[in-house]
Parts: structure tokens; sequence; C-alpha cells
């Protein structure tokens, strides 16, 4: 019996000694395969880290681009009612522009008009004066005359 004690035991002891080493096994093949998980963690944190730092770059950007939008509409709108303001005024100085022409076309006839008024009266004045001028020296013949019938 002392042989099937000492093969129990020695079965005990290789059925120990493959559990054991199973365990050691199952230990190594645990642990290496938790660092693999582990490292597998820690690359996709450090990518979840970037696309975070990237989306907040990102969304910098875009609120410069938002700020810088907005800007440009309020600029935009600013230029359009100041344009509509200068048209308007431009529109208002083309019927000031073209009434003073009509204007100026009036004076310049009337100036033609009162130029030839004044040539006329110019011409009667010339013509009164030289008939006064004739009248006056019938006036003088005659009292040439009437001095010298007097005398006689």
């Amino acid at each position: 019996m002392a042989f099937l004690d000492h093969n129990a035991n020695f079965g005990f002891l290789v059925l120990l000694i493959l559990v054991a080493l199973g365990m050691v096994g199952a230990t190594l093949f645990y642990s290496e395969r938790l660092v693999t998980i582990n490292k597998d963690y820690h690359d996709k944190l450090d990518e979840l880290n970037a696309t975070a730092t990237q989306l907040d770059l990102l969304q910098q950007s875009l609120t410069t681009v938002e700020s810088e939008l907005t800007l440009k509409a309020s600029r935009e709108d600013s230029l359009s009612d100041k344009l509509v303001d200068v048209r308007d005024e431009r529109d208002d100085l083309a019927t000031v522009k073209q009434s003073l022409e009509e204007k100026n076309a009036g004076l310049h006839s009337e100036l033609s008009e009162k130029k030839q008024e004044v040539n006329d009266l110019e011409s009667k004045v010339s013509s009164l004066e030289s008939k006064v001028s004739s009248l006056q020296k019938k006036i003088d013949d005659l009292e040439v005359q009437l001095a010298q019938k007097g005398a006689t």
C-alpha cells in the first residue's frame, strides 16, 4: 500500500504542480492581457485628449469666425444705410442742380432780353440826342436869323 500511497502522493504532487503551473500560466496570460488592455486604454485616452484639445481649438476658431462674420454683417448694414443716404442725397442734389440749371437758363434768357432792351434804349437815346442836336442847331439858326432881322 505504501506503493499506492506513494503513487497517490506522487499523483497529488504532479496534480498540484500542474495546477500551480496552470495558475502561473493563467496569471502570466492575464497579466500580459491586462498590460495590453492598459496600454490600449492609455492610447485611447491620449487620443481622446488630443481630440478634445483639437475640438477646443476648433471651437475657438469658430467663435472667432462667428464674431468676424457678425462684425462684417453689422458693417454691411451700416454701409447699406450710408449708401441709401448717399443715393438720396445724390438724387436731391440732382433735382437741385436741374432746378438751378433751369433758373440759370431763364436768367440767361432774361439777360439777353435786357441787353437787347439796353441796346434799343441806347439807340433811342442816340437818335433822340441826334434830334436834340439837330433841333438845337435849328434853334440857334432861328435865333441868329431873328437877331439879324431885329438888327435890320
